[in-house]
Order: C-alpha cells, then structure tokens, then sequence
C-alpha cells in the first residue's frame, strides 16, 4: 500500500476534540452577527483575497491532486482550478446585483404599503466538502457562502490528504478564521461537527451519508443542501451520431476514473445498435489511449480500498453473466483500472445495483424509447441524465416523462460548467441547489419585508368588533378576490 507523505503540504490534522470544535464554532457564530450588516464591497474583498490565494497557490494546487490522485496536471486545471474561476468570476461580477433588494407588487390588503425582498446571510455555515473533486467542490461552495455574507467551517476529505492540508494552510492566509476555518479530520470529526447548532449545512457525497446529514441537521433544524448523485443514465437513439455520441462518453466516463458525481453511470441503446456503439467507444478509447493499460492521461483512484471495489463489482457482475468487452484489470501498485466495458447486464447484477464511481461502463440492451424510460424510472431519481439524438421529439418525450437533477443533451458533463444554470439533485440525488445566483440563494435567507405608512390603516375597518357592516365588507373581499 502507498504510503503518502504530507511533509510537502504541512504535517497530519491532529483530531480536534468536541470542546476545541464548540470553540471554533462560537467564534465563527459571534462573528457572523458582525457580517449581518456588511456591504457588497465587504464581501468582495474576502473573494478577491480567496481568488488571489488560488492564484498564488495554483503549482501546489496541482501537485497536491497529484500526490492525492496521479492526477494528470491538465485534467486539474480542467476539472478544478477552471471551474473555480468560472464560479468565483461570476460571483464578483454579479455579487452587487444579487444583494440588492427586490421590490415586489402589492395585494390588495398591502396596497398603501410597500413590499420587498432582502437578502440577508443564513449565518455560520458548515461545508463537508468530498474527496473525488477535493479542490473544486470545497472552493466553490466556500465562495460562494462569502458571496453571500457567512461565516464557514469547511471540513475536506481526508482521502485527499495532500489537498485536504493545502486548503487548510491557503484559507488561513488568506481568511480571518473567525471568517472561515478549515478543519482537518476524519468522520469522527464530521459526527462531531454535526452536533453544533449550524445556521446551514452543505454536503457532498453519498446518499447514504446525506441521510445521517439529514438526520443531524434536524435536531438543530438546520437547513441543509445536499449534493448526493446515483446512477446517472445515458440514452442513446438510432438517430445519434454514434462516433460523436462514443468520444463524448469515454470522455465523461473516463475523466477522473469515473469518480464524478454526474459521470454516465450506463448507457441504453437499442439491441441493434449494440455492435456499432460497441466499435465507436472502442475506436474512441484506443485515440484517448485507454484499452490495453492507462498511463499518464489519466486519473488513479483515490484509495486501494476504491480500486478493489472496482474488481469487484466487474468479477461479482461477470459472475453473474455480464461480459467484459474490454479492460476490467487493476494495473498492479498504481489504483489504476483498465477502462472497462461490459455488456449483457441484467438490473439485478452488482454493477448495476448501486452508483458505479469508477471506470466501469455497462451497456444496456433495450428494444426501444418506452423500454428505456421505464428502465429509467425504475430506479431513484439520478443527478444526471443524458440523451443522445437527433430527433427533437424523442428527445423532448424522454426529458418529459423522466425525473433528474439535470439534463444534458447531445453532450456530458459540460451542463456544470455553465453559472446560470442551478445545479443540485432530487430525492436521492440531492436536495437544494448551487452555482450562480441559485448559489448565493441557498447560502442566503430571503427576508420578507412590508413597510405600512403609519398614516393610512386600511385593516382597521376589519378588527373587531365584527358588526354587521365589517362582515359585509368581509364578505365583499372575499367574493372579489375568488
């Protein structure tokens, strides 16, 4: 087993004990209270000084998620640091807009007054940030919580060490901890950090995980948002261009060694098409380098123990009657995975019966679009879904009669990539949502304000005492308004 230094990026987190926790928290609550009444240049400054940490920090950035992952340094620019500045240039841009007040129209019992929405910080926010986008997924939500005026606990992964300690050490250089602290440590540490009375809570990981959030945050009636993910289906019509349709699903299955959230879990394609999919994902793994072994274009898995899961579930499903059309070997001493690709697989075999997260891509025989909707709904709702076609009408029908947290058309993964559209889950899949504006939202509490003119009342003619004149008037309200 590898053992991993962390002299680079500072020394192991020492476990922080239940009273040294509740410590950190009240200073982060006590300033939280200061923040209420900060302006938008406040909070810009606190993002320009975590964007210009990055900045600085980028070569260490990459080395840490290559000690972590073997991750290939463009994969780490792609994958972490560009949707880092995507999101946090937009937040920066947008910021002043979003905090203004939103002036709303009057009903007929608030026509004398004024009426509005104001945005005000939800508080002190705990972010449990997961190990497969270490980097992204712990930076992204902690901007945009400052966008949005809060004070933050972020706990990463400690199965991205390397990455885990460097966010620690860039946050404090750059953020008052008062403001935002990191705090290294396992799930011992995440269990503790679940017993303080959070303002808000934002997750990522799994759904089984999400739950016991779930379960925590609702002793303190904490809101929470969650970004769980689950088995996110690809459809693929007779109608797709297939060589196009194979480059793009090697690509977003291969990225990472499929330890993306919304990577295509399986694919559905006609019994037909089989065969000719079967070629062009072939031909698109051999041009991307990945059948006979994996080198230095792509991602190890994070732990040995998620690597022999892998071989597991490819030997359990074999078992059981699927086939491996190519890859399905653990490259020894390295986390790696052949890219495999297996075929005749039943919904009742072990690949198919929880998400994947890995570089294993089943595909899935079916006669025709009712066949695979119906496969579809069978399951929890998923994060993502994919539909490849050139006919509108099919793919208007599957978005229609099927459930995720989002879609993609013609394409993978790329619907993250865009800040004005609201990414999250649905049951299983999640629960809230983030990027953009719906970012700031979540991270925000919506202040219903109403401003009466003291010197016109018109619901003083509807207190009592309710004579016969007030009921009439009652009554006429009533009649108008339905």
């Amino acid at each position: 087993m590898e053992t991993r230094n962390h002299a680079r990026f500072g020394s192991p987190p020492t476990p922080e004990s239940p009273a040294s926790l509740r410590s950190v928290f009240e200073a982060l609550k006590r300033q939280s209270f200061v923040q209420r009444s900060d302006s938008a240049s406040d909070r810009l400054k606190r993002l320009n000084q975590l964007h210009q940490a990055v900045v600085q920090h980028e070569a260490q950035i990459i080395e840490a998620m290559q000690a972590d992952f073997q991750k290939p340094a463009t994969e780490v620019v792609l994958t972490e640091l560009v949707p880092f500045y995507t999101e946090i240039k937009h937040q920066r841009r947008h910021l002043k807009q979003w905090m203004r007040p939103r002036r709303v129209s009057s009903s007929i019992t608030t026509l004398a007054g004024r009426s509005w929405v104001q945005t005000e910080p939800r508080g002190t926010c705990l972010i449990l940030a997961p190990w497969n986008y270490p980097f992204n997924l712990s930076a992204i939500p902690l901007a945009t919580a400052l966008a949005a005026g809060n004070t933050i606990l972020l706990k990463p992964s400690e199965l991205a060490p390397h990455t885990s300690s460097l966010i620690a050490q860039m946050v404090s250089s750059c953020l008052p901890t008062e403001v935002a602290t990191v705090v290294e440590g396992d799930a011992d540490t995440a269990r503790a950090l679940l017993e303080l009375p959070f303002d808000h809570i934002f997750f990522t990981g799994s759904t089984r995980v999400g739950k016991l959030v779930m379960e925590a945050a609702s002793r303190h009636l904490s809101s929470v948002t969650l970004e769980l993910g689950g088995k996110s289906p690809a459809y693929v019509d007779e109608s797709a261009d297939l060589s196009d349709t194979a480059r793009k699903l090697v690509w977003g299955k291969w990225i990472n060694a499929g330890q993306t959230c919304i990577a295509p879990d399986y694919v559905l394609v006609n019994h037909r098409m089989m065969s000719a999919l079967l070629d062009a994902l072939r031909t698109a793994s051999e041009a991307f380098g990945a059948v006979e072994e994996t080198g230095d274009h792509f991602c190890a898995m994070v732990s040995d123990k998620h690597a022999q899961r892998m071989q597991e579930l490819v030997e359990s499903s074999v078992a059981a009657g699927a086939r491996v059309e190519w890859g399905g070997t653990l490259i020894p001493n390295t986390r790696r995975m052949q890219p495999t690709v297996i075929t005749r697989v039943r919904r009742d075999m072990p690949v198919m019966q929880e998400e994947i997260f890995g570089p294993i891509l089943p595909i899935v025989g079916i006669e025709h679009l009712d066949e695979a909707i119906e496969f579809i709904n069978a399951d929890a709702k998923p994060l993502a879904l994919y539909v490849f076609s050139r006919n509108p009408h099919k793919t208007d029908e599957i978005l229609r009669r099927t459930s995720a947290g989002n879609c993609c058309v013609n394409d993978v993964i790329v619907q993250i990539s865009n800040p004005n559209l609201p990414f999250g889950g649905v049951n299983h899949s999640g629960m809230g949502h983030y990027h953009g504006e719906a970012g700031f939202l979540t991270f925000s509490h919506q202040k219903s304000i109403y401003r009466q003119p003291l010197w016109l009342n018109m619901n003083r003619f509807l207190y009592p005492p309710y004579t016969d004149q007030k009921s009439r008037l009652a009554r006429w309200l009533m009649g108008w308004l339905r």
